[in-house]
């Protein structure tokens, strides 16, 4: 099957990751793909098109390669004195921050594979939108897809400032039809993915949240990859009239007297501690709750006149009392900075500045205390059960959501949700991959049985449909080159994108039959072939509550054999150089003139008509207009020697079945 869905994939929810594992060594000479952050630069050949720059994202502690980046646009701006200056990225001071402003472009990374001294990338291309796009099917997003594009990177000498020069590439970047576009380099500038600075502030009787449980703010983020810097400033905060704050006045607090407001060229969240917050919405609850207030609180969620920006303050309470009941274990009746909880407290609610709802698939960092109580048993009471990371889910945003979703100052809190993402893998399936035949002539398609496995005891929500035209299913084919070529639905059904309960320990099960993609004939030529596909879909599990892309991917080989004879020559190259072939199998009907005059050429060939028997037999056992079905003629075409899918089968079966009632 084959494209043409730029338009059917205009969003996010289209799009899809294939994670590919690269060597954890490389042969002498040939450079490896290391995890860390790189510096980035982009200048399109089109006359007159701006530069932009970026970083891309590499990690792989699930075991499988995963990147991502972003691009801003290089502008040359006035300053407040009314002169012109610009943004360069200095490579030798590490992750480099760029004007929230100049904000383009995500970059979802599809496949990430090592070719001749570098590697080979396809990704997807998601530009920003500031305003709300309504898409006809109602969604609502700020991110549309461009399309997806290819880049040849190479070892290149480097520019002036990398710490690694030999680990700068080079490379072109194409289009889907591998027309060059522009031109792309990536240096390597450092082992993390992000930076960001937490600074700290206090009244005179609150204790900063430093650290708890053997874990501070640089081992628990540098976990996921960030590399923060804590700072203990200000002592001194004036606290209002009764000790306890409200939003407006921790917001007060922050622009007075935080250390740094300049956003466009530092990450810094803001935490006050104070010893009270008042208690939000208080309405119809115990006085003595509302006397406790809250324990933390992410306050900085709209922008105000001061101060524009949003996600940068947070507050914790040091006085907070921990409620005097059996569930919360070991710390029931203690003051909160007295316990343990006081850091969590400070982490949950970085979280929150950084995009993350709640999250009870475990009891991680952005579960609430409450819920984690409530977790704990005899044998592990409060706070003994707190796990002192964020959930795998989280973990997998932070890295790689977009910049504006994670960074202060960027987007509205609760829109992660709606922002593109590579897809999470997904623990709870397993995709098997495997062909009808692993030997097929030149000119054949080649026809593929999937199943998806449910691992769990549990049913696990999934893809309804693991038919190419379900929207669920993409993916691509290697020669033995190296060269990509994709394949991707030719036309969506009316419940692309449903997904559906998949019963513990059942599979679903499907066929792809493949011919032709975006860059054309798929197998162009006799050799070895390897095929990927990876199955997407956007949806909840039982253990991750918010909303998330998952991914499955599986691959076969094939080989194709060369041509048998003359005969079988000529007919596959009509075959392969007729893009209508792929239509007349996707759609069928009397139309497709060209495309039904190469599948003719292939069977008067003996070599391929068992291979195409079955797909002109569909054509003629289907009504087209005027011209009734034909079932006559279809079963004569089919034999022993027919080459089916199980799929193929049972709609042959069904077939006959609507035209013998």
């Amino acid at each position: 099957m084959g494209d043409r869905t730029s338009q059917l994939a205009r969003n996010s929810r289209a799009s899809s990751l294939l994670p590919v594992p690269l060597s954890s060594s490389s042969s002498a000479g040939t450079p490896r793909l290391e995890e860390g952050c790189y510096l980035i630069s982009y200048q399109p050949r089109r006359e007159l098109a701006p530069r932009y720059e970026g970083t891309i994202r590499v990690e792989a502690k699930t075991g499988r390669l995963v990147a991502s980046g972003d691009l801003y646009e290089h502008e040359i701006l006035l300053n407040a004195d009314l002169e012109p200056t610009e943004f360069i990225p200095d490579p030798g001071a590490g992750i480099p921050i760029f004007p929230i402003g100049s904000y383009r472009f995500y970059l979802r990374i599809t496949n990430a594979r090592e070719q001749g001294d570098g590697f080979h990338l396809t990704f997807e291309v998601l530009r920003f939108s500031l305003g709300n796009v309504v898409f006809f099917d109602g969604v609502v997003s700020n991110w549309l897809t461009e399309g997806t594009f290819t880049a040849a990177m190479a070892t290149a000498p480097a520019e002036p400032g990398f710490p690694s020069p030999e680990k700068f590439f080079a490379g072109v970047v194409a289009d889907a039809t591998g027309e060059p576009v522009g031109d792309l380099t990536m240096g390597w500038v450092s082992q993390f993915l992000r930076k960001a600075t937490v600074e700290i502030d206090r009244v005179p009787k609150s204790e900063a949240p430093l650290s708890g449980a053997g874990v501070d703010w640089t081992s628990v983020f540098g976990d996921v990859g960030w590399d923060i810097t804590p700072v203990l400033s200000d002592s001194d905060i004036v606290e209002p009239v009764d000790g306890s704050w409200n939003k407006a006045e921790a917001h007060k607090a922050m622009v007075a007297r935080r250390d740094s407001s300049d956003l466009n060229a530092e990450w810094r969240y803001h935490v006050l501690a104070v010893r009270k917050i008042e208690k939000v919405n208080p309405a119809g609850l115990p006085e003595e709750v509302q006397l406790n207030g809250e324990s933390g609180l992410m306050y900085d969620g709209t922008s105000f006149e001061e101060n524009v920006l949003r996600r940068e303050g947070m507050m914790v309470a040091s006085d907070y009392v921990v409620p005097d009941q059996p569930k919360w274990g070991l710390l029931r009746g203690k003051r909160q900075a007295d316990t343990v909880d006081y850091f969590r407290a400070a982490l949950h609610e970085l979280g929150h500045a950084m995009g993350l709802e709640h999250n009870d698939s475990d009891n991680g960092l952005m579960n609430t205390s409450e819920t984690i109580a409530g977790n704990a048993t005899t044998e592990t009471p409060f706070p003994n059960n707190i796990i002192w990371k964020f959930a795998a889910d989280d973990e997998h945003r932070l890295r790689h959501w977009p910049d504006l979703v994670v960074r202060p100052g960027g987007t509205f809190p609760h829109t992660g949700d709606r922002a593109p993402s590579t897809p999470f893998t997904s623990h709870r399936h397993q995709l098997e991959v495997a062909p009808v035949s692993t030997s097929v002539p030149l000119g054949a398609p080649v026809r593929i049985n999937l199943k998806l496995r449910n691992l769990t005891g549990e049913a696990v929500d999934s893809p309804s449909s693991l038919s190419l035209n379900s929207g669920f299913v993409r993916g691509h084919v290697i020669d033995a080159a190296g060269t990509v070529r994709t394949f991707l639905p030719l036309v969506l059904n009316e419940n692309h994108h449903a997904t559906a309960p998949l019963p513990p320990e059942k599979s679903l099960e499907d066929s792809l039959t493949l011919l032709h993609g975006v860059q054309g004939a798929l197998f162009p030529a006799p050799g070895s072939y390897r095929i990927v596909v990876e199955v997407m879909w956007r949806g909840k599990t039982a253990d991750v509550k918010n909303q998330l892309e998952f991914v499955v991917t599986s691959a076969a080989e094939v080989t194709v054999t060369g041509a048998a004879d003359d005969a079988h020559r000529a007919a596959a190259r009509k075959v392969l150089d007729t893009p209508d072939t792929l239509y007349a199998l996707a759609l069928g009907g009397d139309h497709l003139t060209q495309g039904i005059d190469a599948i003719h050429a292939a069977l008067d060939s003996r070599v391929l008509r068992p291979h195409f028997a079955y797909i002109e037999a569909k054509r003629l056992a289907t009504r087209f207009f005027q011209r009734k079905p034909d079932l006559k003629a279809a079963a004569a075409l089919i034999d022993e020697t027919t080459v089916m899918s199980p799929a193929e089968y049972r709609k042959a079966a069904r077939i006959g079945l609507r035209a013998s009632t």
